[in-house]
Protein backbone atom coordinates (compact mmCIF):
# COMPACT_ATOMS: atom_id res chain seq x y z
CA UNK A 1 0.00 0.00 0.00
CA UNK A 2 1.36 3.41 -0.97
CA UNK A 3 2.26 5.86 1.79
CA UNK A 4 0.54 9.22 2.19
CA UNK A 5 3.65 10.94 0.81
CA UNK A 6 3.55 8.84 -2.37
CA UNK A 7 -0.22 9.42 -2.74
CA UNK A 8 0.24 13.19 -2.42
CA UNK A 9 2.95 13.25 -5.10
CA UNK A 10 1.09 10.90 -7.43
CA UNK A 11 -2.00 13.11 -7.18
CA UNK A 12 0.08 16.22 -7.89
CA UNK A 13 1.72 14.54 -10.90
CA UNK A 14 -1.70 13.91 -12.47
CA UNK A 15 -2.19 17.68 -12.50
CA UNK A 16 1.13 18.58 -14.12
CA UNK A 17 1.27 19.75 -17.70
CA UNK A 18 4.25 18.29 -19.57
CA UNK A 19 5.23 16.47 -16.40
CA UNK A 20 6.33 19.57 -14.51
CA UNK A 21 4.03 22.61 -14.81
CA UNK A 22 0.93 23.22 -12.73
CA UNK A 23 -1.57 26.05 -13.16
CA UNK A 24 -3.41 27.70 -10.30
CA UNK A 25 -5.34 30.83 -9.48
CA UNK A 26 -4.29 33.37 -6.88
CA UNK A 27 -6.08 36.69 -6.42
CA UNK A 28 -8.08 36.07 -9.62
CA UNK A 29 -4.93 35.70 -11.74
CA UNK A 30 -3.82 32.50 -13.46
CA UNK A 31 -0.26 31.43 -12.63
CA UNK A 32 2.02 28.64 -13.73
CA UNK A 33 4.55 27.02 -11.45
CA UNK A 34 7.12 24.31 -11.89
CA UNK A 35 7.48 21.06 -9.95
CA UNK A 36 10.66 19.06 -10.48
CA UNK A 37 11.15 15.55 -9.11
CA UNK A 38 14.53 13.82 -8.82
CA UNK A 39 15.70 10.25 -8.84
CA UNK A 40 14.97 8.44 -5.56
CA UNK A 41 17.52 7.82 -2.83
CA UNK A 42 18.26 4.27 -1.72
CA UNK A 43 17.62 2.94 1.76
CA UNK A 44 21.39 2.46 2.10
CA UNK A 45 22.00 6.17 1.34
CA UNK A 46 19.42 7.14 3.98
CA UNK A 47 20.91 4.79 6.57
CA UNK A 48 24.44 6.07 5.85
CA UNK A 49 23.24 9.68 6.16
CA UNK A 50 21.57 9.04 9.53
CA UNK A 51 24.65 7.25 10.84
CA UNK A 52 27.03 10.00 9.62
CA UNK A 53 24.96 12.94 10.95
CA UNK A 54 23.42 11.27 14.00
CA UNK A 55 20.12 12.95 13.06
CA UNK A 56 16.73 11.31 13.45
CA UNK A 57 14.58 11.62 10.33
CA UNK A 58 10.80 11.23 10.31
CA UNK A 59 9.66 8.06 8.52
CA UNK A 60 7.51 10.25 6.24
CA UNK A 61 10.59 12.13 5.06
CA UNK A 62 12.39 8.84 4.45
CA UNK A 63 9.39 7.80 2.31
CA UNK A 64 9.78 11.04 0.35
CA UNK A 65 13.49 10.33 -0.21
CA UNK A 66 12.72 6.85 -1.50
CA UNK A 67 10.29 8.45 -3.98
CA UNK A 68 12.36 11.53 -4.89
CA UNK A 69 15.68 12.57 -3.35
CA UNK A 70 14.60 16.20 -3.18
CA UNK A 71 11.92 18.06 -5.08
CA UNK A 72 11.16 21.61 -6.24
CA UNK A 73 7.53 22.55 -5.67
CA UNK A 74 5.62 25.50 -7.12
CA UNK A 75 8.59 27.49 -8.43
CA UNK A 76 7.13 30.54 -10.12
CA UNK A 77 8.42 32.77 -12.90
CA UNK A 78 10.50 34.74 -10.38
CA UNK A 79 12.15 31.66 -8.87
CA UNK A 80 10.13 31.66 -5.65
CA UNK A 81 8.81 28.34 -4.41
CA UNK A 82 9.77 25.49 -2.13
CA UNK A 83 12.74 23.17 -2.34
CA UNK A 84 12.49 20.05 -0.25
CA UNK A 85 16.09 19.03 0.21
CA UNK A 86 17.59 15.74 -0.76
CA UNK A 87 20.24 14.13 1.42
CA UNK A 88 23.13 16.12 -0.08
CA UNK A 89 21.48 19.52 0.33
CA UNK A 90 20.53 19.07 3.99
CA UNK A 91 24.11 19.10 5.19
CA UNK A 92 25.01 22.01 2.92
CA UNK A 93 22.03 24.04 4.16
CA UNK A 94 22.85 23.51 7.84
CA UNK A 95 25.12 26.27 9.10
CA UNK A 96 25.97 28.17 12.27
CA UNK A 97 24.10 29.61 14.14
CA UNK A 98 21.38 26.99 13.46
CA UNK A 99 20.88 24.68 16.44
CA UNK A 100 22.63 21.37 15.80
CA UNK A 101 19.37 19.41 16.18
CA UNK A 102 17.46 21.51 13.60
CA UNK A 103 17.52 19.79 10.21
CA UNK A 104 16.84 22.26 7.33
CA UNK A 105 14.59 20.23 5.08
CA UNK A 106 12.50 22.80 3.15
CA UNK A 107 13.87 26.06 1.80
CA UNK A 108 11.31 28.74 1.10
CA UNK A 109 13.19 30.01 -1.94
CA UNK A 110 13.65 33.75 -2.44
CA UNK A 111 12.42 34.45 1.10
CA UNK A 112 15.12 32.80 3.20
CA UNK A 113 12.79 31.00 5.59
CA UNK A 114 13.15 27.30 6.36
CA UNK A 115 11.06 24.42 7.51
CA UNK A 116 13.11 22.26 9.88
CA UNK A 117 12.83 18.91 11.58
CA UNK A 118 13.80 19.03 15.24
CA UNK A 119 15.88 15.84 15.38
CA UNK A 120 15.43 15.65 19.15
CA UNK A 121 11.61 15.59 18.77
CA UNK A 122 11.30 13.19 15.82
CA UNK A 123 11.10 10.02 17.88
CA UNK A 124 8.21 11.43 19.91
CA UNK A 125 6.27 11.79 16.64
CA UNK A 126 4.86 15.21 17.51
CA UNK A 127 5.93 18.84 17.37
CA UNK A 128 9.07 18.01 15.38
CA UNK A 129 8.19 20.25 12.43
CA UNK A 130 9.39 23.87 12.75
CA UNK A 131 9.04 27.00 10.67
CA UNK A 132 11.76 29.60 11.09
CA UNK A 133 11.27 33.15 9.83
CA UNK A 134 14.52 34.51 8.38
CA UNK A 135 14.09 37.76 10.32
CA UNK A 136 14.50 36.00 13.65
CA UNK A 137 17.56 34.66 15.38
CA UNK A 138 17.80 30.89 15.77
CA UNK A 139 17.20 30.76 19.52
CA UNK A 140 13.51 29.76 19.19
CA UNK A 141 11.39 28.52 16.30
CA UNK A 142 8.91 30.99 14.84
CA UNK A 143 6.30 28.23 14.88
CA UNK A 144 6.29 24.64 16.04
CA UNK A 145 3.69 22.79 13.97
CA UNK A 146 1.22 20.43 15.58
CA UNK A 147 0.87 18.47 12.33
CA UNK A 148 3.20 15.88 10.84
CA UNK A 149 5.26 16.25 7.68
CA UNK A 150 2.82 14.35 5.44
CA UNK A 151 -0.05 16.62 6.51
CA UNK A 152 2.12 19.71 5.98
CA UNK A 153 3.04 18.49 2.49
CA UNK A 154 -0.57 17.65 1.63
CA UNK A 155 -1.70 21.15 2.61
CA UNK A 156 1.14 22.74 0.65
CA UNK A 157 0.08 20.80 -2.45
CA UNK A 158 -3.64 21.56 -1.99
CA UNK A 159 -2.92 25.29 -1.60
CA UNK A 160 -0.43 25.29 -4.51
CA UNK A 161 2.39 26.60 -2.38
CA UNK A 162 0.48 29.10 -0.22
CA UNK A 163 1.90 29.73 3.23
CA UNK A 164 -1.16 28.23 4.92
CA UNK A 165 0.52 28.30 8.34
CA UNK A 166 0.36 32.09 8.34
CA UNK A 167 -3.37 32.20 7.72
CA UNK A 168 -5.53 33.63 10.48
CA UNK A 169 -8.64 31.70 11.47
Amino acid sequence: MASDIVKHFETLKTQLKDGKTVKYYNHAKLYEAECIFREPATQQQIDDFKKRTNWNLPKQYEELLLYTNGVVLFRDEYGAGFEISGLDEIELDHFDPMPSNWIPVVACVSIGDYIFFDSDQVESGSNYLIWHNHEQYYDEPTLRFTIDFATWLERLIITRGAWFWEWKN
